[in-house]
């Protein structure tokens, strides 16, 4: 086994595409999912991937070059590939990995596989105690921030920082692609991943229109929420 540092990612609603598509459709969808991941990885000098249905895996060195590189790269990833109707939630651990062979297999996968399914939006979170981590906060590509979660305690995380959508546009890459059959209602469980990555999405415009003051190494008051109505109420003040 070697340390290695770890993304998986998942696609939230892969079970719909399946089921809501022809089979020639189908075998499209997954073929185009592997191909954004294999065309892009070795850009970031990633080449431990391995895929299991819907959910991939991907191993970066041991070193900070290459937690940088899985940081950035699960930024593209999350971009392109909800601009192609595949949302990611994803999150990066560390640990000890045995890659390739008959098995992948490794705490660090089962950490991140853990809590990527608990993550309640669209995202990446880096789980707690990753070496070097401290390295990369950057309004551009790693905030402190609590990762909303399905279950457990309300605490700030290194989550990564993406070009998220408008409220519109993030509603019909959710709900497109097969994603949802025509004439489904949104229910509120893909709408809470909606509104709480457009929340993520709010606070990331607020703490960069204050630079000065914010720190992304920090969340910056006690709920991303306060920050947000702070800053409406001193907006709101000016007019």
């Amino acid at each position: 086994m070697t340390k290695t540092y770890c993304f998986v990612g998942d696609i939230l609603g892969f079970k719909n595409i399946i089921k809501n598509s022809k089979d020639d459709e189908r075998d499209k969808r997954v073929t185009d999912w592997i191909k954004i991941i294999e065309d892009s990885s070795p850009s970031y000098n990633l080449d431990h991937i391995e895929f299991i249905s819907d959910t991939v895996f991907i191993g970066a060195e041991n070193t900070i070059e290459g937690l940088g590189n899985l940081l950035k790269y699960s930024k593209y990833l999350m971009e392109t590939a909800l601009e192609n109707y595949y949302p990611i939630q994803g999150a990066i651990g560390y640990g000890d990995i045995s890659w390739g062979g008959e098995i992948t297999y490794g705490e660090p996968i089962s950490d991140a596989y853990t809590h990527s399914q608990n993550q309640n939006w669209i995202g990446t979170s880096v789980l707690p105690n990753t070496p070097y981590i401290d390295h990369f906060y950057d309004f551009d590509l790693l905030v402190s921030y609590p990762t909303p979660l399905k279950t457990g305690f309300v605490r700030p995380n290194p989550c990564v920082c993406w070009d998220i959508p408008p409220f519109g546009n993030l509603t019909k890459k959710l709900t497109g692609g097969r994603l949802m059959k025509n004439g489904d209602h949104v229910n509120w469980n893909i709408m809470n991943k909606i509104q709480n990555t457009i929340l993520f999405s709010d606070y990331l415009k607020i703490i960069k229109n204050i630079e000065n003051e914010a720190d992304p190494s920090k969340l910056n008051s006690f709920s991303p929420l306060q920050l947000i109505e702070r800053f409406i109420d001193q907006k709101m003040s000016e007019i």
